[in-house]
């Protein structure tokens, strides 16, 4: 499990502000939640289990179902998606912004599949929580969504974070980024970015061997 008052001891180190002076605690924990949600983003899901839900949700015969009660507060969360279909093996929806699924929408040349559902995420009625999915083609369907918790443990009473160890590096590396690109040291920045992609490639090849 990766400690969060560790990790918050070691992004000052490297920034070089154990006396935080620089930025606050809070500022750190903002910054490094961000360096999660991103490592979740990029990461084979293999390795996030400890850092996510499964869920299952039934769309209407619109294809939309809601996501508020399932404290999904933002489209980030959803990491995947899937129709379950009785007596079927499980399909893989591919996830879309709001504005590509208007585009399939008003392309009459492009078909919507049943095999090939996709689905796009967005709120309603103005309120950015408030959100639902919505599943193309419309359809009756059960989807179990893999959605990540939020919040992810810096900014709570939480000691711990649900994820292996060798993560930390990870995690830290894209905390520096974003933190030195705050500071203006771009070539820091860049270099701390760089060295995270590369953890990922090497666990994410890892998976693939």
């Amino acid at each position: 499990m990766a400690d969060t008052s560790h990790l918050l001891t070691e992004i000052k180190m490297r920034l070089e502000d154990s006396g935080g002076t620089s930025f606050t605690d809070d500022e750190y924990k903002g910054i490094l939640d961000s360096a999660v949600e991103e490592m979740c983003h990029t990461l084979n899901p293999l390795y996030l289990d400890g850092l996510c839900l499964h869920i299952s949700v039934d769309t209407n015969s619109e294809g939309k179902a809601g996501l508020f009660a399932y404290d999904v507060t933002s489209k980030r969360q959803v990491l995947s998606a899937q129709v379950a279909t009785t007596g079927e093996i499980p399909r893989f929806v591919d996830i879309i912004s709001e504005e590509q699924a208007q585009k399939v929408l008003d392309n009459k040349y492009m078909g919507l599949d049943k095999n090939y559902p996709v689905a796009y995420i967005a709120s309603e009625g103005g309120t950015s929580t408030n959100l639902n999915l919505y599943l193309f083609p419309k359809a009756e369907y059960t989807v179990i969504l893999k959605i990540m918790t939020n919040p992810f443990g810096f900014g709570t009473a939480s000691t711990t974070l649900g994820l292996d160890a060798k993560m930390d590096d990870v995690i830290l590396d894209l905390a520096e980024y974003r933190l030195w690109k705050i500071d203006n040291k771009q070539e820091r920045s860049q270099l701390a970015y760089k060295s995270a992609i590369d953890r990922i490639n090497v666990l994410n090849e890892g998976v693939n061997v």
